[in-house]
């Protein structure tokens, strides 16, 4: 075998099978297979079975090999052959046997190819006669790698996937919590499609309603128009702020009684009445109670 493999290897040619020639020989039904090949002769006895003898020993091989197989006697005998090869029938015809003469078209070596095609159950080429594949060669040493960076990429997808299942519970738990907020804020709404944007839309609606022109009686209207000159009065520190529906009381820290009085001068110009409710100078520092009101003709 390695002197077969050596000249194969010459030849730049790499066998993917190699097997007894007496195996390559066609097993007929119920029979045995005779094929001449130049100087010998390949006889098939059985599945994996067989012999090889000269020419001119093939009818007492098959004699000697009948009566050790007596129990078993094969039906008949095929002679594979073709056009160019002399009979072998004319010796095996003393056997008493049945055979039968079947000739390729082309070459007998024909026989063998499809025979091998048919069955190629035995293969020797096992072990250290593998043939080495070049690309499993030069992966060999990357397959540790390769199981691992396929093991990190299997726990990242799995990673992935118990990732957003965690988001689409969130989601869920969410959007549970916005439908509820929004029946509770808006409970005359029986159809809800989409809370968040129907809240969104009520809202810009509150909204809208809030920001006409007459709505003037909110808190966050008031400090925005108290915040410019509250934040240009000197020495100012606002401790407290009351808020009731039209009126606004203020506790703060000022630096004299003059400054105090400038503020509500300041005020006063912006459409406010002002009243001082208490005003008590203590440590250098005034502190007083402003109580703002809307003036009538505002």
């Amino acid at each position: 075998m390695i002197t077969y493999l050596q000249q194969l290897t010459t030849l730049n040619l790499t066998p993917t099978v190699l097997m007894p020639d007496i195996l390559a020989v066609p097993q007929p039904e119920q029979g045995w297979g005779i094929l001449p090949i130049d100087n010998i002769v390949l006889v098939r006895t059985g599945a994996q079975a067989g012999f090889a003898i000269e020419p001119q020993c093939l009818t007492t091989a098959l004699s000697l090999a009948l009566l050790e197989y007596k129990t078993d006697l094969p039906q008949q005998l095929v002679i594979f052959t073709d056009t160019h090869t002399p009979s072998l029938l004319p010796d095996l015809l003393e056997l008493e046997i049945p055979i039968i003469e079947e000739i390729h078209e082309t070459h007998r070596f024909a026989w063998l190819v499809q025979s091998i095609a048919k069955n190629n159950e035995l293969n020797l080429l096992q072990g250290i006669y593998r043939p080495h594949n070049k690309i499993v060669n030069f992966w060999r040493p990357w397959r540790l790698t390769a199981m691992l960076l396929i093991l990190l990429g299997g726990l990242h997808i799995v990673k992935q996937i118990f990732t957003y299942q965690q988001l689409v519970q969130q989601r869920q738990i969410l959007s549970a919590q916005i439908e509820k907020i929004y029946r509770e804020t808006f409970p005359q709404a029986h159809k809800i499609v989409n809370p968040l944007v129907q809240m969104e839309q009520q809202l810009q609606q509150w909204r809208t309603q809030k920001n006409q022109p007459t709505s003037t009686d909110h808190f966050l209207y008031w400090l925005n128009q108290l915040s410019a000159p509250l934040q240009h009065t000197p020495g100012f520190n606002l401790k407290q702020i009351d808020y009731q529906s039209g009126q606004l009381d203020l506790y703060l820290e000022i630096d004299n009684l003059q400054a105090l009085e400038h503020l509500k001068q300041r005020l006063s110009r912006l459409g406010f009445t002002v009243d001082i409710q208490s005003a008590t100078s203590r440590s250098q520092v005034v502190e007083s109670r402003l109580r703002i009101t809307r003036s009538p003709q505002h």
